[in-house]
């Protein structure tokens, strides 16, 4: 480093991820509050790859890091002999630190954890310090943490049943913040109530539009997918029946809140429903979303027969990914609204 001090975001011209892709030959060790996508750990070989030693820890406040990301860090310390994978399983008093330190003396510290969009710069600012007294300050502060209980090393004695523990407690957790966020405020507050007679083309002319996430299916579950189904349905810690449950497998991933639930078993005849996850994850190596259906005014409209097949055509062509209210007004053949004058 050149210079003493800099900030890190998409606008400065150099962001978090741009700033450790720059580091060759050190020791790094990089500290987030969670971890989310598998993406990442792809990152963290290229690192300990341009690196002689990479150390990274995790943490698992409100189980907002995926076991998915803790099993492919694992494996990756696994193949790596310069590459340190911890994780911090004290859910409810686990470290939410955002930073990297670099051999010798450097530190970058802000509020972007390691994800794609804290590395990317657009919502959160890192700031990077060439301060030897800071970096030993902080050294200490991970070292006193890495002695705690529950703090452990992929590998070492006790984390594959910590894993576990964790997974079912994680299961259980996101149950209830799925359930809290359709509660909540961060529903659509455009909805039951004052729109009962709001079309879908009404609403996307509408101040309160928003995309929405199209998922459609062609194809049954196979026999694993139902095997996986079948013991999430008998998965205790929800704390409640799961009879009336739907049961989807998107190829590679998982995802929360509201959807669009599109049947197109048979093509020609889609049907439609605004549905919710309750929960989503991994079981026995197989991705599972357990979704259920809402009224027909959950996104905030009450769509008509004819617009509830324009929009599952075009969730159809447009599976697993966010239906934009552009895409949607054009589907619909909506005119944008009139600007102001």
């Amino acid at each position: 480093m050149t210079t003493k001090h800099r900030i890190l975001t998409a606008y400065s011209g150099t962001t978090y991820r741009d700033a450790l892709l720059s580091m060759r030959g050190h020791e790094l060790t990089i500290v987030s509050a969670f971890g989310r996508s598998t993406d990442e750990i792809g990152l963290l070989r290229t690192l300990a790859e341009q690196n002689r030693r990479l150390t990274f820890i995790v943490g698992t406040q409100n189980c907002f890091t995926s076991p998915e990301f803790i099993k492919a860090g694992a494996k990756l310390a696994a193949e790596l002999k310069n590459f340190e994978f911890v994780v911090d399983f004290r859910v409810p008093d686990s470290l939410h630190h955002k930073l990297t330190l670099i051999s010798p003396g450097t530190v970058i510290l802000g509020s972007s954890n390691f994800t794609k969009r804290g590395l990317g710069g657009q919502t959160d600012l890192m700031g990077t310090f060439a301060d030897a007294n800071m970096f030993a300050s902080v050294t200490s502060d991970l070292k006193r943490i890495r002695r705690q209980v529950g703090v452990l090393a992929a590998g070492a004695t006790g984390f594959d049943a910590a894993l576990r523990h964790y997974k079912k407690k994680a299961l259980a957790v996101g149950a209830i913040e799925h359930q809290k966020r359709i509660a909540g405020a961060n529903t659509n507050p455009f909805k039951r109530g004052t729109t009962n007679n709001v079309t879908l083309s009404q609403w996307l002319i509408s101040d309160e539009a928003t995309p929405l996430w199209a998922f459609a299916y062609t194809r049954d579950l196979d026999q694993e997918e139902k095997t996986a189904a079948k013991e999430i349905r008998a998965e205790k810690s929800l704390g409640r029946g799961t009879g009336s449950l739907t049961t989807y497998s998107p190829e590679g991933k998982v995802f929360d809140g509201l959807f669009l639930d599109v049947s197109c078993i048979v093509a020609k005849r889609p049907k439609i429903w605004p549905s919710k996850v309750v929960t989503s994850g991994e079981f026995r190596g197989t991705r599972i979303v357990f979704g259920k259906r809402q009224p027909a005014d959950a996104f905030g409209f009450v769509a008509t027969s004819e617009e509830i097949k324009k929009l599952a055509d075009l969730a159809l062509k447009y599976s697993e990914r966010w239906l934009t209210v552009a895409q949607m007004r054009k589907a619909l053949g909506t005119a944008d609204p009139t600007p102001l004058q």
